[in-house]
């Protein structure tokens, strides 16, 4: 829901391309919380908003083009 919002209303302006985008960072941020969970836990380690983080900085890199 984090990257929905960040990148579906606050970092790009809402249009049909940006849609797709947005749903495409959705479900990898959903993959990434699940490797990261899968990774981490042996060793006590929260993942918190990691994935979230992550998956957004991924998705910022493109700039401004979507639009």
């Amino acid at each position: 829901m984090l990257t929905a919002i960040a990148l579906g209303a606050v970092f790009y302006r809402p249009g049909p391309r940006v849609v797709v985008y947005t749903l495409l960072a959705s479900v990898l941020s959903v993959i990434v919380q699940g490797a990261m969970i899968a990774a981490l836990t042996p060793f006590g380690i929260a993942t918190l908003t990691a994935a979230f983080v992550l998956v957004t900085w991924l998705f910022l890199l493109p700039g401004q083009k979507l639009e």
